[in-house]
């Protein structure tokens, strides 16, 4: 539990509205996954996610600075939120956006010191639409795939929560093509 309350701390610090908490399983392995709309990885003077601040400065937490300055209602002081992870698992992919947009990836592996930093690809290419038609196409297509994904993923749970689970994917879906 102490694990995963870092983590979240560590949404809360990126001034998070919204943290979800996933735990699943994607071909045979486990996962868990805190997703959150908060501020994300400082950047450097490129614009993209300072991950190389990240790895190099575990331990080194701000806010152990700032609180014996006096600010309170700060979470956490030790910087222990990503250390906190080897208690969970044996890989971390850490995402953040860039200023242009573009999501960055850090990889750690327990026991590895090393780390790595990519680019993700992206889910779905960046096209404009061009009118009213292609919305409605496109939605239809969403509404469609959301129907598949559900109806295979969550089988032989009641009607009512298909439903929501369907309404939830779909919004979701629309949402995030805009």
């Amino acid at each position: 539990m102490k694990a995963v309350a870092e983590l979240v701390e560590n949404s809360i610090d990126a001034r998070a509205k919204t943290i979800v908490i996933t735990r699943g399983k994607d071909k045979g392995q486990h996962y868990l996954r805190v997703k959150d709309d908060g501020e994300g990885v400082r950047r450097n003077a490129d614009g993209e996610p300072d991950f190389h601040y990240v790895a190099t400065h575990v331990c080194d937490s701000i806010k152990r600075r700032l609180k014996t300055q006096g600010t309170q209602g700060l979470q956490g002081e030790f910087g222990i939120g990503l250390l906190s992870f080897w208690t969970l698992g044996e890989d971390l992919l850490l995402t953040s956006a860039g200023d242009d947009g573009r999501a960055w990836q850090m990889h750690l592996r327990k026991g590895d010191p090393s780390y790595r930093i990519t680019l993700r690809p992206a889910l779905f290419p960046r096209f404009r639409l061009r009118g009213p038609q292609q919305v409605l196409k496109l939605r239809y297509i969403c509404r469609l795939f959301a129907k598949e994904l559900v109806l295979k993923n969550f089988v032989g749970i009641p009607q009512n929560q298909l439903l929501e689970r369907l309404l939830e994917l779909t919004l979701y879906t629309e949402e995030n093509l805009r």
